[in-house]
């Protein structure tokens, strides 16, 4: 091992471009202006094998290359420029991968000499970086061009010295949609605001969501996530969700809606017609879809009644019996949907057992309600498709129960309190099985335990779901979720 005279000490990424580096630390001048990471340079003497055998290697190596450089290419004057792919098209990226794969689509069977011109493609350096560069500066400049606010705006020019000194992939992808996002307002381009809500986008907030979900402070943190979800939904547009991918995404949103627009008692723009209708016009509804169009137009009305209760609309009885037509209306919806029954949520002694709830409720001791309820169940799916409806009637029969005359009260108690005994028979159901024990615990399940908890006029259902709440957020970490709503 003898010091090689002459190696040179610049850094691994200029050695490997063939470019003289100025060897500067921690990083080196070349390697700043490419925003690249910098190895360093090489600090102390460089050393390399001098053996006969790695001599005998290096020699042949050296024939080979000579003779490969004293080659001359063929005349390449046959070859016409409509022929030679073009590097930037609406189609393909800006990338010498991208010109490669143009290349070879265009002409299968290459000959050598477009072999050649292939390989002088791939030389040339891709103008992505400096694209995106120009139009990180055009957005800084318009932002600190414009009158007023100059505090507010004045960090920005640091901007591209934080993005190469800490390469956080974050920073970019901020900085790069903020610049997509103005100029896209700026020249009224559609497709160019479109493409900032990708399927990717949409997963970002949402894995934070259930992030939320499983550690969280607060009952409305996962609430924020996914409502910011659904705001990137809706800005994609209605037409946005025709594949398998995004359709799947589409419709885990709407589900996760229901649960805070129920909580928060706030109508959704997914009940629209529109947004009801398109996303399945490739792909047919499922009887379950049929019950979250329900589910998903139930907290409209229930923002209908808090809002005419606060006001003293309620006196009005117009008001009452517009919004009492409304919600029947719903609930006869619901009960067409259970008659249904394509799924086979319900067993031919489902109609026995209901006849006996409330009779159990005030009969014997709530464990034991439970344990007679919960026999017909034999599918864990199928069990919580039958909660979620169940919290559908008790919503509705909740605010029928706030608009109607005092001698209905007691009716729309009743279907309450057997609403809920139904939930609780589906909940110490799934208790007992172990399929969630590594995923979180079934979340669909903790809405309807909510329902519960807020709605049912029976002490005794309600101090049972909050002690369930309380144990799954403890052994399912769902602490985040199985808070209750104020």
């Amino acid at each position: 091992m003898v010091r090689l005279v002459g190696r040179s000490k610049g850094c691994e990424s200029c050695r490997k471009r063939r470019i003289k580096c100025d060897e500067i630390s921690p990083q080196c001048s070349q390697c700043v202006l490419s925003s690249i990471r910098c190895p360093g340079a090489i600090v102390g003497n460089v050393f390399i094998n001098v053996s006969d055998d790695f001599q005998e290697k290096y020699s042949k190596c050296t024939r080979i290359r000579k003779k490969r450089s004293n080659r001359k290419p063929k005349s390449m004057d046959f070859i016409k420029t409509n022929d030679l792919p073009k590097i930037l098209t609406p189609d393909t990226e800006d990338t010498p991968s991208s010109q490669l794969r143009s290349t070879n689509q265009q002409s299968p069977d290459a000959s050598p000499s477009r072999e050649i011109v292939q390989c002088q493609m791939l030389s040339q350096p891709s103008t992505a970086f400096a694209l995106k560069e120009q139009l990180v500066g055009n957005f800084i400049h318009s932002l600190l061009g414009s009158p007023g606010g100059p505090m507010m705006k004045r960090w920005m020019l640091e901007l591209p010295y934080l993005m190469l000194q800490e390469n956080l992939p974050t920073l970019r992808y901020a900085i790069y949609a903020s610049s997509m996002a103005l100029y896209s307002n700026m020249e009224e381009d559609a497709v160019i605001q479109r493409e900032a809500f990708t399927d990717g986008t949409l997963c970002a907030p949402m894995l934070l969501s259930f992030y939320e979900m499983i550690r969280s402070t607060s009952a409305y943190n996962w609430m924020n996530h996914m409502t910011a979800t659904a705001r990137l939904l809706q800005l994609r547009g209605v037409e946005g969700f025709d594949t398998d991918f995004a359709h799947r995404l589409f419709c885990s949103v709407r589900l996760a809606m229901i649960y805070i627009s129920t909580a928060l008692q706030k109508p959704s723009f997914l009940a629209s017609d529109i947004w009801l209708t398109r996303p399945f016009l490739k792909y047919p509804k499922s009887q379950f879809d049929e019950l979250v169009d329900i589910l998903t137009i139930i907290p409209g009305y229930l923002s209908m009644v808090s809002k005419e209760k606060s006001s003293g609309g309620l006196d009005s009885p117009s008001v009452c019996l517009h919004l009492r037509n409304r919600l029947l209306a719903l609930s006869a919806a619901l009960q067409e949907w259970k008659e249904t029954d394509q799924m086979g949520l319900y067993p031919n002694e489902w109609d026995h057992l209901s006849t006996r709830r409330i009779m159990h409720e005030h009969s014997s001791t709530y464990a034991r309600t439970i344990g007679v309820i919960s026999s017909p169940y034999h599918d864990p799916f199928k069990v919580e498709v039958s909660a979620l409806y169940d919290s559908g009637c008790i919503l509705v029969a909740k605010a029928l129960q706030e608009i109607s005359e005092s001698y209905l009260s007691a009716t729309y108690e009743d279907a309450i309190i057997s609403s809920s005994a139904s939930i609780l028979a589906s909940v110490a159901y799934i208790d007992c099985k172990t399929a969630w024990r590594n995923a979180g615990g079934p979340f669909r399940l903790v809405h309807p335990l909510q329902v519960v908890a807020q709605s049912s006029p029976s002490a005794q259902q309600t101090s049972y779901a909050r002690d369930i709440l309380s144990r799954w957020g403890e052994s399912w970490g769902l602490s985040g979720m199985c808070m209750l709503t104020t």
